[in-house]
C-alpha cells in the first residue's frame, strides 16, 4: 500500500475518533466492563490497541450487550447474515509486508519485514442473526476489581520506586512515581486510575520501553500530547482489565475540546498512541496478546 493510502486509513480512523469526542463520548475512558472486553468471534481473541476503545464506545453507545464481533465475511462464513440497515464499525490491524531491499553500502539485497496498517469493517454480534451467542449461558464470574487493581500494580515487573507525593506525577531522573495516599481520593477507583497513569509513564523509562517523549528534559507540544495521551489511555486498558470504571472527569467538555484541538492536527497521534499504550499494559501486566483480525 502506497503512503497515501496508509495517510488515508490514519485520517479515517481519526475522523471517526474526532465524531465520537464530539458527541460527548471519550473513547479511552469507557473501559469494557460491562460485556466484557471486544474480541472476534471467528477467533476468539480479543482486539487491541485503539480497537478496543473504539468497539466498546461503539457498544455502550449503542447498547449492544454482547461483547463479540465480526466481518461480514466471517457472519457469512459462520452461516449468520448481517441484519439490514446495520452498519459496520471500522478496526485497523498491522499486518507483516515482506519486500526485498538492497544495502546501500554493500549493494547486497536482504528481505526484510514492515507493517502495514489495513482497515476492516466489523459488525456486533447483537447486529447479526442466526448466529448465537456462546456467553448467553455463561456462569457469572466471581471477581474482585479493587482487589485486582491492587495486585495489577503490585506485580508490576521491573516496576519504579512509588512513594507519597502532594502531586501526582513520574520523574524519569529518579525513576520515582509521586502519589497521594488512597484517602485523599474521593474513590479507590480514581487512585487507581491516577496510580497507572503514572505507572504507564513509567515504562517509557530507558530500562523498560524507552519511549523518547519520557526521557527528554523538555519536548515539544505534540511529543508531550502523545505521551500524555498514551498515560490515557493505557490507564483505560489496565482499569479495563481490573473490572473497574474510571471517574467522571470533572471539566468534561474543556477536556473533549483540547483533544479535538490535538487529533485535528495530527491524524497519526490516536493511533500510535494506541499502539504505545497496549505495549505499556502489556508491559505493567507482564504478558503479550495476540490480535485479533
Amino acid at each position: 500500500m502506497s503512503a497515501n493510502g496508509q495517510e488515508k486509513i490514519y485520517q479515517m480512523v481519526t475522523k471517526q475518533i474526532i465524531r465520537l469526542l464530539e458527541n460527548g463520548t471519550i473513547p479511552w475512558r469507557k473501559p469494557w466492563v460491562g460485556g466484557g472486553k471486544p474480541a472476534n468471534l471467528r477467533y476468539k481473541r480479543p482486539y487491541r490497541g485503539l480497537n478496543t476503545f473504539v468497539l466498546s464506545a461503539v457498544a455502550n453507545n449503542a447498547g449492544f450487550d454482547s461483547k463479540w464481533w465480526l466481518t461480514f465475511n466471517q457472519v457469512q462464513e459462520l452461516g449468520g447474515g448481517v441484519k439490514k440497515g446495520a452498519r459496520g464499525t471500522t478496526v485497523t490491524l498491522w499486518k507483516p509486508v515482506s519486500k526485498q531491499v538492497e544495502d546501500p553500502e554493500t549493494g547486497e539485497v536482504r528481505e526484510r519485514s514492515f507493517p502495514i496498517l489495513r482497515f476492516f469493517s466489523v459488525f456486533n454480534l447483537n447486529q447479526v442473526s442466526g448466529i448465537p451467542d456462546p456467553d448467553s449461558n455463561a456462569d457469572p464470574v466471581d471477581h474482585k476489581p479493587l482487589q485486582e487493581a491492587s495486585e495489577i500494580a503490585a506485580r508490576m515487573p521491573n516496576p519504579p520506586q512509588i512513594e507519597e507525593g502532594p502531586q501526582p506525577c513520574y520523574i524519569p531522573r529518579w525513576d520515582t512515581v509521586r502519589i497521594p495516599q488512597p484517602g485523599r481520593f474521593d474513590q479507590s477507583e480514581e487512585f487507581y486510575s491516577t496510580l497507572y497513569h503514572e505507572l504507564v509513564h513509567s515504562t517509557g523509562h530507558k530500562s523498560r520501553l524507552a519511549r523518547d517523549a519520557v526521557n527528554h528534559a523538555q519536548f515539544d507540544r505534540g511529543e508531550y500530547s502523545r505521551e500524555e495521551l498514551v498515560a490515557e489511555m493505557g490507564s483505560a486498558f489496565l482499569c479495563g482489565h481490573a473490572g473497574i470504571t474510571q471517574p467522571v472527569i470533572e471539566n468534561q467538555a474543556a477536556y473533549i475540546h483540547g483533544w479535538l484541538n490535538v487529533l485535528r492536527e495530527d491524524s497519526r497521534m490516536v493511533i500510535k498512541a494506541a499502539g504505545a499504550a497496549q505495549r505499556a499494559a502489556d508491559y505493567i501486566l507482564g504478558h503479550t496478546e495476540q490480535t485479533a483480525a
